[in-house]
């Protein structure tokens, strides 16, 4: 590796939830490759108002930023205001944000882990712990699939948990000028891949296996934001015979924690 060599960060979530970690490394002076690794399409045929109501729960919960955008979105369609008593719980900081930026509840009923905590079920169940006395009826809202964790913590207390799905990922393609411009950053940088889920890991890995790039493979860097997805990157490496990336670093899910590692990422690479 040549000294002072130039670098990338290959930003991987979903369409439109990329911009603003670009704009921060931007600042930090950093370039970046926006490719993303899963298509979302939202899911509104599941929703039946008579049982997935908020008014129904004395708790909804999000996996992620998109079940609570998609949720959002559906009970807009319908015509339903946010009950004033229902609380609102996110497995993450990011989970809740849709609500905060519509200013649907107050901040006194969102329930989500601290930022110096793990973002995930678990943590959330400890935010859940002092509140499960009031809590009877629980919606879990969340994409096609996931894990069940939570929901069955949940049950195993005696809550009655309603799951609904509200929308579906599926593994985009790399085409066109986006590989044209993939290869060029893999050959003239060294890069850094974002893994944000378990599900864009295996869609990354495979256009990257299906596109005949495996021989970059050993020079890339990457930022995983939750020790779950990085044993899932360990177990689909070894699938597919790649070794394991070396230049690896774990953040939050936040802009300020993924920005922060590609940083290091970059600085590790002129030195």
């Amino acid at each position: 590796m040549s000294e002072g060599r130039s670098a990338t960060a290959i930003l991987t979530r979903p369409e439109g939830r990329n911009q603003a970690l670009q704009e921060a490394l931007q600042q930090q002076g950093l370039q970046s490759l926006v490719l993303p690794a899963l298509e979302l399409e939202e899911q509104h045929h599941n929703f039946d108002p008579l049982i997935h109501h908020p008014s129904k729960f004395d708790v909804v919960v999000f996996v992620s930023s998109q079940a609570a955008l998609s949720y959002l979105n559906i009970i807009a369609q319908h015509g339903i205001v946010w009950p004033d008593s229902v609380r609102v719980a996110g497995v993450g900081q990011a989970s809740i944000v849709p609500f905060r930026e519509q200013r649907v509840v107050s901040e006194q009923l969102l329930l989500y882990p601290a930022s110096h905590t793990a973002q995930d079920s678990e943590a959330l169940w400890q935010v859940l712990q002092p509140h499960l006395s009031a809590l009877s009826n629980v919606l879990v809202v969340r994409g096609q699939k996931g894990r069940e964790w939570l929901g069955a913590a949940l049950e195993a207390e005696g809550k009655q948990v309603q799951r609904l799905t509200v929308y579906q990922r599926q593994p985009a393609l790399w085409t066109g000028n986006e590989v044209v411009q993939l290869q060029q950053a893999l050959s003239a940088t060294q890069c850094s891949i974002l893994f944000s889920s378990s599900e864009s890991v295996t869609a990354i890995l495979d256009n990257m296996c299906r596109l005949g790039l495996e021989q970059y493979w050993a020079k890339v860097g990457g930022v995983v934001i939750h020790e779950r997805i990085g044993k899932r990157l360990q177990s689909e490496q070894e699938k597919r015979n790649l070794a394991p990336l070396h230049r690896l670093r774990y953040a939050s899910p936040s802009v300020e924690s993924m920005c922060a590692a590609f940083s290091e990422l970059a600085s590790v690479n002129k030195t």
